[in-house]
Formats: structure tokens, C-alpha cells, sequence
């Protein structure tokens, strides 16, 4: 049953300000409603809520209300039932992928000790040959027949 705030603290023996600390400490339900005078809070408030008051301090004359809200058990039941269902799946597929890494770390393994060690050295370009020199693998580029920028300020100044 949803109520407005000032009825829901009246009910519960709270003044307005103890229940909105309760409300953003997340004790109690409340969502926000379009008003005659613009957004207002109102309070679930249900059957299972139970109020106990007490005083902190001798001097304090609001005393101090402790409300104990049954949370919705079904939804937070479902809401673990989902996570473990998601969790099983994630730990599935971490399996199947560990056992997938070392199937493929022990077939590189057996094609690692199949491959035939290197009998010859053969010449690609830009390494040493048999006799230590190294092929170019580039030509080099032709230089720039244009002036440099600079040119025309050193020749009006010398």
C-alpha cells in the first residue's frame, strides 16, 4: 500500500524527517508521484512492516523508531536463482575454453617437435649471405634538385 509521506510517517511514529533517511538508506520503499503541486514521495508501507520505538538519548523528545521491512522474499529468490543459473553458464564456458587452450598448447607442442631443424641457411633480402654482405632490399632515392627554403633570405643578406 503506497502512501504519502507525511501519512506514512504519522503511521509508523516517525517524524517526516527519520523516514526520508530511511527512505535514501534504502529501508523503506518509496518511488515519486506527480502531485497537485509537483513531485511527491509516498511510502510502501505493508503489512508485514513492523514498528518498535525506542530512545536513543534521555533528552530526545521524537525518540527513535526502528522499522523492519520484509523485502519481497519471491523477488529476491528469482533474483539469486538468476545468478546462479548465470553463473553456472559462465563457469561452463570458462571450462570449455580452458580445456580448448591446453588442447591447442599441446598440439603446438607436437608440431614444434615435428618440424625439421634447419639444414642450410637460405638468403632472403636484407639478410647476410655465405659471404657477410647484405642485399639491398631498397634503391636509394634520388635527390632533390629544389632549392631549400631558406635560399632566397641567404642571398639577400650576404
Amino acid at each position: 500500500m503506497w502512501l504519502p509521506l507525511n501519512e506514512a510517517a504519522a503511521r509508523l511514529g516517525l517524524s517526516r524527517h527519520q523516514l526520508r533517511r530511511r527512505v535514501r538508506a534504502g529501508q523503506i520503499a518509496s518511488r515519486q508521484v506527480q502531485g497537485p503541486h509537483g513531485l511527491a514521495y509516498e511510502v510502501s508501507l505493508d503489512p508485514d512492516t513492523t514498528v518498535t520505538s525506542g530512545s536513543r538519548h534521555p533528552n530526545d523528545s521524537h525518540g527513535d523508531a526502528t522499522v523492519t521491512v520484509t523485502p519481497p522474499l519471491a523477488e529476491l529468490v528469482s533474483l539469486v536463482r538468476d545468478t546462479q543459473a548465470q553463473l553456472l553458464q559462465a563457469t561452463a564456458a570458462a571450462a570449455m575454453w580452458q580445456t580448448r587452450a591446453e588442447m591447442l598448447a599441446s598440439q603446438l607442442e607436437q608440431a614444434q617437435r615435428a618440424l625439421p631443424a634447419p639444414t642450410t641457411a637460405e638468403t632472403a633480402p636484407g639478410s647476410p649471405s655465405a659471404n657477410g654482405a647484405v642485399a639491398p632490399t631498397q634503391t636509394p632515392a634520388e635527390v632533390s634538385k629544389r632549392t631549400p627554403w631558406w635560399a632566397p633570405w641567404r642571398r639577400a643578406t650576404s
